[in-house]
């Protein structure tokens, strides 16, 4: 039975794979790397620590893939930064590489040959805040951007209707998967077990169902081990509030939840401490119960909270 412990503790055992996650000190977005070098994405993004940037270059050269820094990040000394509101789910202080201190994070991209390289550095960039003044991608940048990493563009379109950074409960209108296919799940993805990264149109999209199937043939085929894990991983019940606060919502022995914080900041880990040990949950009208007398309000998780659970679909 698939626990979080043995989910936080997982490396591959792939020799490329494994040393691609030691490199980066993590395992988020692995299924991403894979299925570039497989062909099936023309481009992906990554984060890697500065100390460690030129052994990723290494490993990533032995799977076929050119990589090219971006920017380096730090963290922000404060929340309340100007803008903050308004940025994406990465909120840090972005320096030049140059300057980058061992700790910092460095934005990488990720492609098989310089014509898709220089698309997806071209078109991708972050809203940033200089002096006071916020500078948003252009509109035209986002949808190049999408098409350059290889999102289908029924997402791409779907993202830019629906999504507005300064309120993350967008991802509420995709409801309930019902019996879609698990391997639509992206929620795990900053643990490295999400199929695709992208937010899909609906839970019935077909190209995105037709691009986490290849990721999932590749996956076996390098190693299936890590294929199951990502299945199990993606059925594992999953609380969201926002793309920021999400939890794989474990259980043990005597049926106490065990979350697993899945958002991509830790700075984001709001609910894991009240979910811990709990018995029961009540989702009513946006709010929260834990154990039938402990009740968060959708303004302190980020937004109202949804339980997803996915069924066969089509596999």
């Amino acid at each position: 039975m698939l626990n979080r412990e043995a989910l936080g503790r997982w490396l591959p055992e792939h020799p490329l794979l494994r040393a691609l996650c030691q490199a980066k000190e993590s395992c988020a977005l692995l299924p991403q790397v894979v299925a570039v070098a497989e062909g099936l994405r023309p481009a992906c993004d990554d984060w890697v620590p500065m100390r460690s940037l030129q052994t990723y270059r290494s490993v990533a050269a032995r799977l076929g893939l050119s990589v090219v820094p971006d920017v380096a990040f730090a963290g922000l000394p404060s929340s309340s930064a100007v803008g903050h509101g308004r940025l994406t789910t990465t909120r840090t202080l972005g320096r030049p590489v140059s300057e980058a201190g061992p700790d910092d994070r460095v934005h990488v991209f990720l492609a098989r040959n310089a014509e898709a390289l220089d698309a997806v550095r071209r078109w991708g960039w972050y809203p940033v805040e200089v002096d006071g003044v916020i500078v948003p991608a252009g509109l035209a940048d986002a949808p190049r951007f999408g098409r350059a990493m290889g999102y289908p563009p029924c997402c791409v379109q779907s993202f830019l209707a629906n999504n507005r950074w300064s309120e993350v409960g967008h991802l509420h209108r995709l409801g309930s998967p019902g019996s879609a296919w698990w391997g639509l799940n992206f929620l795990p993805r900053h643990l490295g077990f999400g199929l695709i990264f992208h937010i899909p149109c609906s839970w019935r999209c077909a190209p995105s169902t037709r691009l986490a199937k290849a990721t999932m043939e590749a996956l076996k085929a390098m190693e299936p081990a890590y294929a199951a894990l990502a299945e199990a991983a993606a059925r594992t019940p999953t609380l969201f509030a926002s793309e920021r606060v999400i939890y794989l919502l474990f259980s043990d022995e005597d049926g106490r939840l065990r979350p697993m914080f899945a958002g991509g900041d830790p700075v984001d880990e709001v609910l894991g401490e009240r979910l811990e040990g709990a018995s029961r949950l009540v989702l009513q009208e946006g709010w929260l119960g834990i154990d039938g007398e402990r009740w968060v309000s959708p303004e302190s998780m980020g937004g109202a909270c949804t339980l997803l659970r996915f069924g066969e679909g089509e596999s």
